[in-house]
């Protein structure tokens, strides 16, 4: 089975969607995280957390639908 993974990083999560041939959605993993305001109209990440999101996004998506990692042919950002 062809498996497509869609990864979408904003201001406070990294989602993660895997989507089949057909365009139905398996499953959607989460991962959430804070920001830093630490002046008026600032907003401050540590890009250490993107990461961690995104395998952690990834590897519950990958949970939920029993998907092989080796199913994944594309991946889109």
């Amino acid at each position: 089975m062809n498996v497509y993974l869609g990864i979408d990083s904003s201001t406070t999560a990294t989602k993660a969607i895997l989507i089949d041939d057909a365009g139905r959605a398996l499953a959607v993993g989460v991962s959430e995280y804070a920001y830093d305001a630490p002046h008026p109209l600032w907003s401050e990440q540590d890009p250490g957390l993107w990461t961690q999101a995104t395998v952690a996004s990834i590897r519950s998506a990958l949970a939920q639908s029993n998907v092989a990692p080796s199913d994944v042919v594309s991946i889109g950002l």
